[in-house]
């Protein structure tokens, strides 16, 4: 399979000659080195004349200057409008700008005057795009978010993360590499860290699809060393 990763030269795509885990994806630190695909989601001509909606312009820009984090995420709260979303399969999805720029790829596509066309993301199923948006429309302007209003959202967040199952967040993960969206992926990977340290063995070997590759004698050796890790309840 071939994952889709943002590097400092564009966005390339990680061959691999065999399936891909979600406790490979978490494990990937390093990756080898890609190879570099042409980025076909760029083969547009610049937008000329007036066509970019300057209001959204200015607001993009006072985003990423400045101090006053409330006042910057009032702004980008306030954007109108949608963009569309060209996913695989050409199926055409429309996302409100304001959830749309929480992706930094979508972010500097607007930023770059391409506010008006339909925006390719081939890689991306319009069914995880809708999940991303999802959990994005919980986001908007988190950075001026009150104490209460991010324990709410941490909440849901896990609730968000339970509800979807192991292989949709690995999908989600996915995704949320190849569109710059970090705050989903940081979120997310936090949230299997938290549930690979409270679970035991069996219950962390059926969340990421491991096998139990120990022979009886091994298992049992295992147990003997570290009993803490096969408890029936540690939680």
């Amino acid at each position: 399979m071939a994952l889709p990763v943002l590097t400092g030269k564009g966005f390339s795509l990680l061959h691999f000659s065999c399936p891909v885990s979600l406790s490979d994806l978490l494990t990937l630190s390093t990756p080898p080195s890609p190879s570099v695909q042409s980025p076909q989601c760029f083969m547009m001509e610049p937008i000329e004349g007036n066509s970019f909606n300057k209001d959204l312009e200015e607001k993009l820009s006072l985003s990423t200057s400045g101090d006053d984090k409330s006042s910057k995420n009032a702004e980008l709260g306030s954007i109108t409008g949608f963009v569309v979303l060209k996913c695989e399969n050409n199926e055409e999805v429309s996302v409100p700008i304001a959830l749309a720029i929480q992706s930094g790829l979508i972010r500097n596509t607007l930023d770059a005057g391409f506010a008006d066309v339909c925006i390719p993301i081939p890689t991306v199923p319009a069914s995880v795009l809708k999940r991303m948006m999802e959990y994005w429309k919980m986001h908007v302007g988190q950075a001026g978010f009150s104490e209460e209003r991010c324990k709410d959202v941490h909440q849901w967040e896990e609730e968000f993360f339970t509800r979807i199952g192991p292989d949709a967040l690995f999908d989600l993960l996915v995704v949320a590499n190849y569109m710059d969206a970090q705050d989903v992926v940081e979120r997310g990977t936090d949230y299997v860290a938290e549930f690979v340290k409270k679970s035991r063995v069996d219950e962390i070997r059926a969340y990421l699809g491991m096998k139990n590759d120990f022979t009886p004698e091994e298992e049992r050796q295992l147990k003997k060393d570290f009993p803490w890790s096969f408890e029936e309840d540690i939680h």
